[in-house]
């Protein structure tokens, strides 16, 4: 059970298919513009949702080694999914000639966005 928060600030994030990470650079923008008051109303959780575990492994020792203090506080949360976290994808109907692509990371996105909150109720 998660202390009572006034907010919890959720971070979604996949391997980015030209290789540029966003995520290292959010967290510190998000960290360091915190004050000591907020950090005790607010909460971070870095949702690292790609469906490669060694990949999220790495990223999160990346975000462990950068941020420790932050995770070891209370204040950072890293969440990594297993793959089988996600429902089956084959064979989606696809709409406006979409290619595939597009539409597995469609359905990859709603998903994180249903599934996420369930963690700011536990």
């Amino acid at each position: 059970m998660h202390d009572a928060v006034f907010l919890l600030i959720g971070i979604p994030s996949v391997r980015r298919i030209s290789g540029n990470s966003y995520l290292l650079h959010t967290l510190q923008s998000v960290v360091s513009s915190m004050t000591s008051s907020e950090r005790s109303e607010v909460k971070v959780v870095v949702f690292l949702a790609d469906l490669d575990p060694a990949y999220n492994q790495r990223t999160a020792d990346v975000i462990l080694k950068q941020f420790g203090d932050d995770v070891n506080s209370g204040l950072m949360t890293i969440l990594r999914v297993l793959p089988d976290y996600y429902p089956r994808l084959e064979g989606l109907h696809r709409n406006f000639g979409d290619s595939v692509r597009p539409t597995f990371f469609s359905v990859h996105r709603h998903n994180h966005h249903v599934r996420e909150p369930n963690f700011s109720h536990t």
